[in-house]
């Protein structure tokens, strides 16, 4: 519980004593109104007064967890205009927040102890955090992985399973400013090092497709498919035998390629309904990730778990310790 939370208990605790004090003297039902609510008014404003200024915190206790997605160095990133990218982070800030995390005890758990800990009857502890990343950018294993491995930290990495398959194909070196795919051979020594887990942003579902006749395009797995020759759309059968051939596809490669069943999803744009959300359990991942602010307690849905985006929002270190602290 926050001290915010705490303070505002408090304030709560001592009108209830001058309500229980009034009723003691048996004061009538209209004395006693009269005479208590100038008191719920004040109390009120008080209260509305704090969280304005900020003194009170809203948020509810819970685990962040943050979500980022492709690194690069300073120079690159002024090089390339990445200011508007939020996506992008500059690998020198992303150094600073890890080595404040470090630095101010936080402890960095996987996934899977996540989940542990959600389903568990013991408290959430205190000074835990949640590092993922999306798509499988090669950054997060040239930059990123030194950086938590020198620091005794840990990290979720999800993939596009696809763009990892185009980027082996491929065999081209690494290059900052053409934002390649990590390999299953670097994902492989990233979680068998123990500093990552890995899991699936989809097989090949992170694009759009049309949705009507006009061409109007959305994101694939929270859709039905138009066929704008056919004019035929998906019945709700074919849209999940769809989704769901995506979405084991993407897990059959990660245990094979990994020899780890423990895996978690991660929705495309952030985005789910309740069939995606069935067949993602049903296909075994133990919880699946929005982009839906918030931090993760043990009221979350684990199969709509909220992170908190660390993008061109968030200007400084003072703004990363704001959204760690449940301040911003």
């Amino acid at each position: 519980m926050t001290a915010g939370t705490i303070g505002l208990w408090f304030v709560m605790f001592h009108v209830i004593c001058v309500y229980l004090a009034l009723a003691e003297k048996e004061i009538n039902m209209e004395k006693r109104i009269k005479r208590f609510l100038p008191a719920i008014i004040v109390v009120g404003c008080v209260c509305v007064a704090l969280l304005v200024a900020g003194f009170v915190s809203v948020r509810d206790d819970g685990i962040p967890v943050l979500m980022y997605h492709h690194l690069v160095p300073d120079d690159v990133y002024e090089e390339m205009n990445c200011q508007d990218n939020g996506a992008v982070v500059k690998l020198s800030d992303f150094s600073s927040q890890m080595n404040w995390l470090h630095d101010n005890g936080y402890n960095t758990i996987f996934v899977s102890e996540l989940v542990d800990l959600v389903k568990s009857e013991e408290e959430l502890p205190p000074k835990t955090v949640v590092i993922t990343f999306d798509d499988g950018y090669e950054s997060n294993y040239v930059y990123a992985y030194p950086i938590l491995r020198s620091l005794g930290m840990k990290a979720n990495l999800a993939p596009v399973i696809k763009e990892t398959q185009k980027r082996e194909k491929s065999g081209e070196p690494f290059d900052d400013k053409k934002q390649p795919h990590v390999t299953f051979k670097e994902m492989k020594a990233m979680e068998d090092s123990g500093v990552f887990e890995i899991g699936s942003h989809s097989y090949n579902g992170h694009w759009q497709i049309n949705v009507d006749m006009k061409g109007k395009t959305d994101a694939f797995f929270v859709n039905r498919k138009v066929n704008t020759k056919s004019g035929h759309k998906e019945t709700r059968e074919e849209y999940l035998m769809r989704i769901n051939r995506d979405i084991v596809t993407s897990k059959i490669i990660l245990d094979e390629k990994l020899g780890n069943e423990q895996r978690y999803f991660v929705y495309p744009y952030g985005r789910c309904n309740k069939d995606l959300c069935m067949v993602v359990e049903k296909a075994g991942f133990s919880c699946a990730f929005t982009t839906q602010a918030g931090y993760v307690n043990k009221h979350s849905d684990l199969y709509r778990l909220p992170r908190l985006a660390v993008n061109k929002k968030v200007k400084n270190l003072d703004d990363f310790i704001d959204m760690v602290e449940g301040q911003g």
